[in-house]
């Protein structure tokens, strides 16, 4: 059998002062120790949010990784090269999901020193907003260090992403829409840096 010491510690029944301040001293130890849970409570309700969302990326990553697999879509992790942007049999990959095949897949091989411009024309309809969406998204999945739908992907940086799209126009400007598309280039021209994609 264990014997547990205790301290006890009686107050005179007619000690109404002594009631009172061990009253106060019982919230006094009740409020810290409430305070100090509340804290700890706190603490590991952010750890397991941060660890949710870090594995709902991996979990996002390995059902990519499947999904991949079941439309047959190639799968490579980028390489760095300066001055290089080259790719070969790369898809696109919100067309893939949307369509739930293999789209026509792109090439590209640009050899530059320092910064360089690709150029994408053709006619209406011929694809090059996908294109530039493949290449966009290619170089967003780089970035966050999972593989790209490709063959072969070498990328001179792995800088932000910025796009540029038309807008619909917003009648309660009260400037014009070639104004309005110029000034939100001119925001992401003003925050470019060395290494970036537009």
């Amino acid at each position: 059998m264990l014997r547990r010491d205790e301290y006890v510690y009686r107050l005179d029944p007619r000690d109404e002062a002594g009631a009172y301040i061990l009253d106060d001293t019982r919230k006094w130890v009740l409020a810290r120790a409430a305070s100090s849970i509340f804290k700890s409570f706190n603490h590991l309700n952010f750890f397991f949010e941060y660890l949710r969302r870090r594995l709902a990326f991996y979990v996002g990553a390995v059902n990519l990784s499947g999904y991949f697999e079941k439309l047959g879509l190639p799968a490579t992790y980028p390489r760095l090269s300066k001055g290089a942007l080259k790719f070969s049999n790369m898809y696109c990959l919100s067309l893939s999901i949307s369509n739930g095949s293999r789209p026509v897949p792109y090439d590209l091989d640009v050899e530059a020193g320092g910064g360089f411009a690709v150029v994408v024309t053709g006619a209406n309809g011929g694809g090059k907003t996908t294109y530039l969406k493949t290449v966009g998204q290619s170089l967003v999945l780089a970035r966050a260090g999972l593989f790209v739908p490709a063959e072969e992907f070498t990328l001179p940086s792995t800088g932000a992403v910025y796009t540029h799209f038309p807008r619909q126009e917003d009648r309660t400007l009260s400037y014009g829409k070639f104004e309005e598309e110029v000034k939100r280039f001119s925001d992401i021209v003003k925050s470019l840096r060395r290494g970036e994609y537009v």
